[in-house]
């Protein structure tokens, strides 16, 4: 499977979260003692289990940079799809969809393991080094914690809502435009944010990612939202010499660009309401 390295770029400028985690080191599987296979399974996990609004990642190889765009570092081995796929669904009630997938930019090698969103609670039939068979681990911000008994009850039942974007198989009309309105109503307040700002970083990432389990990744829409979305990205935004920042222009240029996502945004909502989305009859 290949993966889209702008992609790569948006999430490196992102903070860590409920869908995203650093590490400088690549994780041990062969040759790994018992704590060291505990916390990758442990990692996974709070990841699938966690609430959030688009496909999780965890990016091996990357130096976390707080406010700024974080390090491409690499490392000097890739992890095995297979195995790790029987080494964590041996462990859990039930199968946690995600990919591990090799990737090289910048002249480096980075692992990416991708979890996209899913049935919860998933936890260990039985203990594992540390980890306790039953329990439920979440992503709590940065950090990783065991579910409240609460927090376990509403898993699933209120998917919906929570927020929580359904299935790529549940993208119904109704759904959609839903997902899209709310994505237009939520622009108005990203205006004076910045393209740094938590709530724009989580706009770009949810709004990106429903385009993308909707219509497709090959879809017309996907790659409009991306042709407008991409200027955004903060060296286009700022200028490579920074000169947008020093003549106090770039507010005005992040306005416009919002108000032709939102512009872009209601044509979707206008056609799915006329002639519904072409995706599902694919």
């Amino acid at each position: 499977m290949a993966f889209d390295l702008h992609i790569l770029e948006t999430l490196i400028y992102q903070e860590e979260g409920p869908a995203l985690d650093f590490k400088e080191e690549q994780y041990k599987l062969s040759n790994a003692d018992i704590g060291e296979k505990a916390e990758l399974l442990k990692d996974i996990l709070t990841f699938a289990n966690s609430w959030r609004l688009t496909t999780a990642y965890i990016l091996a190889g990357v130096r976390e940079v707080k406010a700024g765009r974080s390090e491409l570092i690499g490392v000097k081995y890739h992890l095995d799809d297979a195995n790790l796929h029987q080494f964590v669904n041996s462990k859990t009630q039930k199968p946690i969809g995600f990919s591990y997938l090799p990737i090289r930019a910048e002249g480096v090698e980075i692992g990416v393991i991708e979890i996209p969103i899913q049935e919860r609670p998933i936890y260990l039939k039985a203990r594992f080094g540390q980890l306790r068979e039953n329990d439920v681990w979440i992503r709590d911000s940065s950090s990783s914690r065991i579910a409240t008994s609460d927090e376990v009850a509403k898993m699933g039942a209120d998917q919906v809502l929570s927020g929580t974007p359904p299935l790529a198989s549940e993208w119904t009309d109704d759904r959609i435009i839903l997902s899209l309105e709310k994505s237009i109503d939520t622009i108005a307040g990203l205006k004076n944010a910045g393209v740094h700002a938590p709530d724009f970083k989580e706009w770009h990432r949810a709004t990106l990612g429903m385009i993308k389990s909707a219509f497709g990744d090959r879809s017309i829409h996907y790659w409009e939202f991306r042709d407008i979305v991409d200027d955004l990205h903060p060296m286009r935004l700022y200028g490579f010499f920074g000169w947008k920042i020093i003549t106090g222009s770039w507010k005005g240029v992040l306005v416009e660009k919002l108000d032709d996502v939102a512009e872009l945004l209601a044509s979707f909502v206008n056609e799915i309401k006329q002639y519904g989305n072409a995706a599902d009859t694919d």
